[in-house]
């Protein structure tokens, strides 16, 4: 059994920092997409073809209403093969400046990316960082010692990073570690399982009951891990406590 005991207590003000704000103000208006709205790190998981890079074009490059990271940053840093890029029927990355655009993801290119994002926090602007089809390399050791560095004061470098991975289990329990948020397209019931222990703190009977949720094909749940709170194709999951 556990009680409380009141006692006399200080009252300690937590102080405010200048790294913390706000990156757009139209954000705020959408609950799921408002755990996007700060320096965050967000993976966008599922298999081919199942919606990763489309969602991700829509992020960076949605206007108007609708748009999200457009024109949201200062800097974008862009780790994704040629190949890759010229296969997007419309390429975003087509006039991107060249310096920002990496083919493969080497402890170089991250070490050269972190002294940009560094320079560019002292000047104040902001930086989004890029990650796609970079499984191979995120095993080694070097790379995800620096992504931990720059993940863990996010908020001191003004950056936002986003991992485009086909699974859960594809990167490694570092990485994985690592994500604010994650936009998950139909998982394997293996897989699911294997988020459930890791990242959810919700009991069998919800977690069953939330991959029973995916009908079509390019659904998608939203899940911001520090609060746990759920989005199924951007209307929220409530959990109900009998």
């Amino acid at each position: 059994m556990i009680r409380i005991k009141k006692t006399s207590k200080l009252d300690l003000k937590p102080p405010e920092f200048i790294c913390d704000y706000e990156l757009t103000e139209h954000l705020s208006n959408f609950p799921q997409f408002s755990f996007m709205n700060v320096f965050n790190t967000t993976a966008i998981i599922g298999k081919p073809a199942s919606g990763k890079t489309s969602m991700l074009i829509s992020i960076l490059s949605q206007k108007h209403e609708g748009r999200i990271y457009y024109k949201a940053f200062d800097f974008v840093y862009v780790i994704m093969p040629t190949q890759s890029r010229n296969s997007l029927k419309k390429n975003i990355f087509e006039k991107h400046h060249p310096d920002r655009l990496f083919d493969d993801l080497t402890l170089e290119t991250l070490e050269t990316i972190y002294a940009d994002i560094q320079k560019n926090s002292l000047e104040k602007k902001t930086s989004l960082v890029v990650y796609d089809d970079v499984g191979s390399s995120l095993k080694n050791n070097d790379i995800q010692t620096l992504l931990k560095k720059m993940s863990f004061n996010r908020r001191h470098l003004k950056l936002c990073q986003i991992f485009l991975v086909q699974s859960w289990i594809s990167t490694p329990l570092t990485i994985r570690k690592l994500y604010s948020n994650i936009i998950l397209y139909k998982p394997s019931k293996i897989e699911w399982e294997t988020i459930a222990s890791e990242a959810l703190e919700y009991d069998k009977e919800v977690v069953e009951g939330l991959l029973k949720l995916y009908e079509k094909p390019y659904d998608y749940l939203f899940i911001n891990l520090s609060s746990q709170r759920i989005f199924y194709n951007q209307n929220e999951v409530v959990v109900e406590e009998e």
